[in-house]
């Protein structure tokens, strides 16, 4: 009958057809086994991987022909202790080798990503991220932020609105009373500014960058 053993991990095989491992078989007088199949979590349509790294404790099974087995995990033990950072009964998630953590707490619901070099999402349509009341969505054409009725974005052009209004209509009135005003004099108003052109010019190239 096939019996379950532990066995320190001596080799990893991977292709594109299959992952396999040889374990130093302890029990077994060290000797070395056959590649064994790592089990997976999903392999057809939903596509994991999980392989054991060399060294590591790990608890398998060999066929009754002991030709093949099957490699079901790795154990911790006194030889591989827990990190610091997985403790708890309420902690699942994975710290890499080099430092990086992702982990999740259920008792102060907290999802976290340490990585030690960057992170990269990607997503075909669109990327939002909530924090209470502010808010960022990213699309292919444009990036949003928002906070309560304060809202900037940035696409082709920016815009900046609030609760008192947009940015670009506060300073196309400017340029617009800036261009229609006039002075007065002993002898009457004066006719308008003499740099009416220079703000007509910049009341177009602001609607270049801003709109409403």
């Amino acid at each position: 009958p096939m019996e379950i053993e532990l066995g320190i991990v001596s080799s990893v095989e991977i292709d594109g057809t299959t992952c396999k491992a040889r374990v130093q078989m302890t029990t077994r007088g060290n000797a070395v086994s056959p590649p064994l199949f790592v089990v997976q979590m999903g392999t057809h349509e939903n596509k994991s991987l999980w392989l054991p790294k060399v060294d590591e404790q790990v608890v398998f099974v060999l066929t009754e022909q002991g030709k093949s087995g099957f490699i079901f995990g790795a154990i911790y033990s006194k030889r591989d202790e827990t990190h610091s950072d997985l403790q708890s009964e309420t902690v699942s998630g994975t710290v890499f080798a080099d430092g990086s953590r992702v982990f999740f707490d259920e008792s102060t619901s907290e999802l976290k990503v340490d990585a030690r070099s960057k992170v990269t999402v990607t997503a075909d349509t669109e990327i939002t991220a909530t924090v209470d009341s502010c808010q960022i969505k990213v699309t292919a054409s444009e990036i949003i932020a928002k906070k309560g009725t304060t809202q900037v974005k940035v696409a082709a052009k920016v815009s900046i609105k609030t609760a008192a209004g947009s940015l670009f209509t506060i300073l196309d009135n400017i340029l617009t009373a800036q261009i229609a005003e006039t002075h007065g004099t002993p002898l009457g108003p004066t006719t308008p500014p003499l740099n009416v052109a220079a703000y007509a010019a910049e009341k177009v190239q602001l609607a270049l960058v801003m709109e409403a």
